[in-house]
């Protein structure tokens, strides 16, 4: 079971990455799918009450994000992703609505608020990706960090040491982003040159394993709570002040995994969406400093 979280994410990059190849509102469509995923991951878990109606809120204003970035003129600058920012502010109130309109205590509120405004962000942050296509060369980018991320994050299957694959991963995806500047046309319609193919590539490798390790510690007390533990939200309803009890717990679900498989489809879920959605604002960035 170990490595079909890591699968899963890559095949969500390859999604994506086909998405880029089609064009249109393709890419649109892909992210859309990457932001139900990381939903309904966190829907799975017990990080805080009430939060399947955040998850709501969140989904609707990820993608109405999405749609409001994919539809800014191509090569305009950075700024294309004000939409996004916009939408995210008019979630924030949504959520806070919604959060407000309950009666269950401060400290539930606390926490559900808090996980709320955190999948709020989270979503949102897969609509950079959109975002990301506005530079001239950024669909060659795109394509080239997406590949990248997909081969990185699929070393994860692998035994042993973790840090060797991590550098593993990263190496192979600076390489797939050197391939595809030599050899994608898309990459030479848009003359990405083969460093900054290369930088993007490698960022969204790491980011994506980074991905991967946070999908981890965020399900990783699933199995704990399940055993006994108090989860976080009958820790905060205790706790009227508002305190959070922090996460700690078992690794990724296999073995380990209750009856009824919440950690272990929780833990598959986000450990597949969470890679790109961590690596959305790095290769932005990235593409930002290094992309013409």
């Amino acid at each position: 079971m170990r490595g079909v979280p890591a699968l899963l994410a890559s095949a969500l990059a390859g999604l994506l990455v086909g998405a880029v190849l089609a064009g249109g509102s393709w890419p649109v469509a892909a992210v859309a799918v990457v932001q139900v995923v990381l939903v309904l991951g966190v829907a799975r878990t017990d990080l805080a009450p009430a939060v399947r109606a955040s998850g709501a809120v969140a989904g609707v204003a990820g993608v109405a994000g999405a749609v409001a970035v994919s539809v800014r003129v191509p090569g305009e600058a950075p700024d294309s992703l004000l939409p996004l920012a916009a939408v995210v502010g008019l979630g924030l109130v949504a959520m806070a609505l919604v959060q407000l309109a309950r009666r269950d205590g401060r400290g539930r509120l606390t926490a559900s608020l808090t996980a709320g405004v955190l999948m709020l962000v989270l979503v949102a942050a897969a609509g950079v990706w959109v975002g990301a296509g506005v530079y001239p060369s950024g669909p060659a980018a795109l394509l080239a960090a997406l590949a990248g991320l997909a081969v990185a994050v699929a070393f994860a299957v692998f035994p042993g040491p973790r840090w060797l694959w991590v550098a593993g991963g990263t190496v192979a995806a600076v390489g797939v982003g050197l391939l595809v500047h030599s050899y994608a046309p898309q990459a030479a319609d848009a003359a990405l040159g083969a460093v900054p193919a290369a930088l993007v590539a490698g960022a969204a490798g790491l980011a994506g394993w980074a991905g991967l390790g946070v999908a981890r510690w965020l399900v990783e007390d699933e199995g704990s709570r399940d055993a006994g533990a108090p989860s976080p939200a009958a820790a905060a309803a205790a706790a009227d002040d508002g305190a959070i009890e922090v996460l700690n717990a078992p690794p990724l679900a296999g073995p380990d995994a209750t009856p009824d498989g919440r950690p272990a489809l929780a833990s598959t879920l986000l450990s597949a969406a969470l890679p790109l959605v961590l690596a959305a604002p790095v290769v932005f960035a990235v593409g930002w400093l290094v992309v013409d």
